[in-house]
C-alpha cells in the first residue's frame, strides 16, 4: 500500500507530492494529461514562445516567487500599450492609455472596490473580517457595476476590465474575487493589472517551473492515467483508475479542479454542499486566443464588453515584426478562433489597424480535465463553497488553486494550497 496518492500534477499536485515525499511518504502523482503543469502550458508557435494557459508572474505572489527563486528562473516583461480603444454607446472611442486609465479606469475601479481594505486587511486569511467581506462573498460583479450609476465610458470600460479579471459572464462571478486580487496586489489597480498581466516566466515559460518543482520530488509519476474512481475507509483509500486498476493508499490528494470533479466518483457521496459546488462549477468560461498581426499601429489595448474579443492588450513584437496580442473573452462557446475572416472584423471593430496573420488557442472549457479556465468563485463561495472541501474527508484531502485563500486562480495559489494539503496529510498519516 502507498502513503499516499496525488491526483493531479499540477502546480498543487506537484507541490503536495513533493513535500509529502520529503517527510518520507511513498508518494504516486497520477495525471489524466500526457503532460504535468495542469492549466499552465508553454507551447512553441514558430520561433515564439506562448503561454497557452496561465502564464504571468509577480514578485507579490510569495509562493510563486520562493519557487522561482528556488529554480534559479527569471521572469520578462510585456510590451506596454499605448493607447487604449474601446466602444461605449456604440461608438468606437480611443485616448492615449494613460489619460483614459487614469480618468475613466481608474476612478471607477476605486469605487468598485471601495471597502476592500475593511472586507480584507489580511487578504490571504478572507475570513479574518468576515463580517465586513461576506456581505461582498453575496453580491455579484453585474448587480456591483450596475449599483455605480457610471457614465457610459467608465461602464463600457470597467465591464470589459471586469471581463478580463473573471473570464466569464460577470453576472457569475462574485465581488469578492476581483476585490481579494485588489488587496493581494496592495488595493492598487495598476498592481493589479502588474500581477497578472505584465511579467512572464523567462527561461522555458511556466512548464519549466512545474519541471523544476518535479525534478525537486522524489516521488513517482504516472501520466495519461485518468482517475474514475475514489473510495474511502476509515485506514485507507482505494483509486481507480479509468483502466480499472486499483491504488490503495493511506490517503488520497485530489488536485483536479472544481468544473472538473464530477469525472470522479467518490464513495461513499460527498456531502451535499460539496456535490452542489461541484454541479454549479466556478464561474469562468472564456477563451485565451493569441492572435498574430501585422500593422503600423501604436501599442493597443481594447476593451469591448459587448465584443466576443472582450480584453484584447499587446504582448511583443517578434523578430520578423509581428505584433502579437493576446486576447480574453467571456464565453469560449463565442470565438470562432479557426475562422481568420472572423477574427479579422472582430478585431478591426475594436482595434483597428492590424492585419491578423494566424491564432492559436486551447478550449479549456471544453477539455475535460479542465472544464474552465482559471478560477473565479460565484457569489457565496466563502459562505458555503470553501468550507465544503476545506476540511478532510475522511482518508481524502482537496486541493487546488479553486481552494486557495490567497492567489486562488494563480500558480501561487495552486503551490499555497499543495502545502495546505500537505499538512493536512501528513496530520491524517500520523493519526
Amino acid at each position: 500500500m502507498l502513503d499516499v496518492v496525488v491526483v493531479g500534477a499540477g502546480f498543487a499536485g506537484l507541490t503536495a507530492a513533493r513535500e509529502l515525499a520529503a517527510g518520507g511518504a511513498e508518494v504516486l502523482v497520477v495525471e489524466a494529461r500526457d503532460r504535468i503543469a495542469g492549466r499552465t502550458w508553454t507551447d512553441t508557435w514558430g520561433a515564439d514562445q506562448l503561454e497557452i494557459g496561465g502564464g504571468w508572474v509577480h514578485w507579490f505572489q510569495p509562493h510563486t516567487w520562493s519557487e522561482l527563486t528556488r529554480a534559479g528562473l527569471g521572469i520578462k516583461r510585456s510590451m506596454e500599450a499605448e493607447r487604449i480603444t474601446w466602444r461605449a454607446e456604440g461608438e468606437l472611442r480611443s485616448a492615449p492609455l494613460e489619460h483614459a486609465h487614469g480618468r475613466l479606469i481608474t476612478e471607477a475601479w476605486d469605487r468598485f472596490v471601495a471597502g476592500a481594505e475593511t472586507a480584507l486587511p489580511r487578504p490571504h486569511d478572507p475570513y479574518f473580517a468576515w463580517d465586513a467581506a461576506a456581505p461582498f462573498d453575496a453580491e455579484s460583479c453585474a448587480e456591483r457595476l450596475a449599483g455605480l450609476g457610471l457614465d457610459p465610458d467608465s461602464e463600457a470600460l470597467l465591464h470589459a476590465e471586469l471581463i478580463g479579471l473573471v473570464h466569464g459572464p460577470i453576472a457569475d462571478a462574485g465581488v469578492i474575487a476581483p476585490m481579494r486580487w485588489h488587496a493581494l496586489s496592495g488595493y492598487s489597480l495598476a498592481a493589479t493589472e502588474e500581477t497578472g498581466g505584465v511579467f512572464g516566466v523567462d527561461g522555458g515559460g511556466m512548464s519549466a517551473l512545474a519541471a523544476a518543482m518535479l525534478a525537486q520530488a522524489r516521488c513517482a509519476l504516472r501520466l495519461e492515467t485518468p482517475v474514475a474512481r475514489i473510495e474511502r475507509h476509515a485506514d485507507r483509500a482505494i483509486v481507480t483508475t479509468a483502466a480499472g486498476e486499483q491504488l490503495e493508499a493511506r490517503a488520497v490528494v485530489v488536485t483536479v479542479p472544481l468544473n472538473a470533479l464530477g469525472g470522479i466518483e467518490f464513495a461513499p457521496a460527498l456531502p451535499d454542499a460539496a456535490r452542489g459546488w461541484i454541479a454549479q462549477g466556478q464561474a469562468s468560461q472564456g477563451m485565451k486566443l493569441w492572435i498574430r498581426a501585422r500593422g503600423d499601429v501604436p501599442p493597443t489595448l481594447a476593451l469591448a464588453p459587448a465584443s466576443p474579443l472582450s480584453f484584447v492588450m499587446p504582448d511583443r513584437v517578434t523578430a520578423t515584426g509581428e505584433t502579437l496580442l493576446v486576447t480574453f473573452s467571456e464565453r469560449a462557446s463565442d470565438v470562432r478562433p479557426d475562422d481568420l475572416a472572423w477574427v479579422q472584423r472582430e478585431l478591426d471593430a475594436i482595434a483597428p489597424g492590424y492585419e491578423v496573420v494566424e491564432t492559436l488557442t486551447h478550449d479549456w472549457t471544453a477539455d475535460v480535465w479542465s472544464r474552465g479556465t482559471w478560477a473565479v468563485h460565484r457569489p457565496g463561495w466563502w459562505a458555503s463553497g470553501y468550507p465544503a472541501f476545506a476540511a478532510p474527508h475522511g482518508r481524502l484531502v482537496f486541493a487546488g488553486s479553486d481552494l486557495a485563500h490567497g492567489w486562488a486562480g494563480f500558480v501561487d495559489g495552486a503551490i499555497e494550497s499543495g502545502h495546505t494539503a500537505a499538512r493536512r496529510v501528513r496530520e491524517l498519516l500520523a493519526s
